[in-house]
């Protein structure tokens, strides 16, 4: 493939660790993307380019080994054997679509899945990456890995990408962008764990069977009239939805008035830095959380006032690096004992019957028109992980000025009515700031 010697093994990062040990009771892994085209790929190589990108990130072909000690990440022994891409030819792309957001592919220890469902009119191209490998961010930067490794291809068959076998996969170029020298310099004292303060409602000892996925998107033309709203309150997108959110959620919950009701919120690190661009596709974000109360009878423009405070008080300092930090020093215990101690703080919340909910902002999927060679994505947007109840994620992105907000959920822990009225309340306060700022 390529003369760069790949090796067998690689290091585990801090937030590898996290996020696998998530995997077994708090998150479903998988993060999903899906773009459709304006035609058809060539499905030769399109599967090519996936298993190019492999050895162009070879992370990419290994499994997570776990050990007492230091778990690593090695290379499968016969990567040529295993299936990366496939090609789906169907006359219902609903349901096939469907069917690939509703379901997890195998073997799950493969760290992505390509599928291309194709139709008579065009392809759609649905990636599965699993976070225990890389975050959202990491997911947009495979999609740019892909598309390039395609043209290439498209002008010239034999194209082998370069090998990427030692970018860092951890957050210490961020640390020492910030005038770090490790993870433990970045600690700035040790805020107390605020306990969690509600719940998205659930069936207490239910099962988790079905992975099901509520969506809503708003149009170019809405999405516009929600960007105006916002720069006319001096609120971003991400205020604008953290507002809609815990107003559905206020509504939705109902939690006493006047007490502080916390959400985290995802922070992407690579902010930090040069060109925010990372060595390699990698876990790199952070967290933060933001406390609002429920005020009784408050207008949608005052709690979005809040949410600005709320997010503005944040970026006064350098979001999501506490968190970091934490994650990478997780690396001077053994693994063994970080299992244990973040599953046993997961048996903690589901006795409490409580988890704070994650709000997250997946951000633009791609600049429009990304292109695969000469065919253009026409339509794309990130699937937000499951989380297990009492966790909930909501998750929300945008391609070609279309916004997608999406919850995956299991049932019957999770009540698909539940998640979809929510979805409705939040589509409410949506439609109230378009409203507005029409007949403004």
């Amino acid at each position: 493939m390529s003369e760069v010697q790949i090796p067998d093994q690689f290091p585990t990062a801090g937030q590898d660790w996290a996020n696998y040990v998530a995997g077994y009771d708090t998150i479903d892994t998988p993060l999903k993307a899906v773009l459709t085209f304006d035609g058809h790929l060539d499905a030769e190589l399109i599967s090519r380019a996936v298993r190019l990108s492999i050895d162009a990130e070879p992370v990419l072909g290994c499994r997570f080994v776990e050990h007492p000690k230091q778990p690593s990440w090695e290379r499968f022994e016969s990567i040529d054997d295993r299936t990366w891409c496939r090609i789906e030819v169907t006359d219902d792309h609903q349901a096939a679509l469907q069917q690939f957001m509703q379901g997890n592919p195998e073997p799950k220890e493969q760290l992505v899945h390509v599928l291309v469902i194709r139709t008579e009119q065009h392809d759609t191209l649905c990636v599965v990456l699993d976070h225990a490998y890389c975050d959202a961010s990491g997911v947009k930067e495979y999609l740019q890995l892909v598309s390039r490794i395609y043209g290439e291809l498209c002008k010239d068959s034999g194209y082998v990408p370069e090998v990427n076998a030692s970018g860092t996969r951890d957050a210490s170029d961020v640390f020492r962008a910030l005038g770090y020298p490790n993870a433990a310099s970045a600690v700035r004292g040790q805020a107390p764990a605020s306990k969690p303060t509600w719940a998205f409602p659930y069936v207490r000892e239910s099962a988790n069977e079905q992975l099901r996925v509520g969506m809503r998107r708003l149009s170019q033309a809405e999405f516009k009239q929600l960007r105006s709203y916002g720069k006319e309150h001096r609120a971003t997108v991400n205020d604008l939805l953290l507002a809609v959110f815990y107003r559905a959620m206020f509504a939705f919950v109902a939690p006493k008035a006047y007490e502080p009701m916390e959400v985290t919120t995802a922070v992407n690190l690579r902010r930090y830095l040069p060109n925010e661009q990372a060595a390699s596709i990698c876990n790199l974000s952070g967290i933060e959380t933001v406390k609002l109360a429920r005020m009784a009878g408050e207008p949608f423009v005052a709690t979005l006032r809040r949410a600005v405070q709320g997010m503005n008080q944040i970026k006064q300092g350098t979001p999501g690096i506490q968190n970091a930090a934490a994650m990478e020093m997780l690396r001077n215990m053994d693994y063994k004992d970080v299992n244990m101690f973040l599953r046993g703080a997961r048996q903690r919340l589901v006795a409490g019957g409580m988890a704070t909910p994650l709000f997250s902002n997946f951000g633009l999927v791609a600049d429009h028109p990304f292109t695969f060679g000469d065919r253009a994505v026409a339509d794309a947007y990130f699937i937000s992980s499951a989380a297990y109840p009492p966790g909930l994620i909501f998750g929300f992105s945008s391609y070609n000025q279309v916004l997608t907000l999406t919850i995956s959920f299991y049932e019957p822990a999770i009540r698909k009515e539940d998640v979809e009225a929510f979805l409705d309340l939040c589509m409410q306060e949506l439609a109230f700031c378009t409203k507005e700022n029409v007949h403004s």
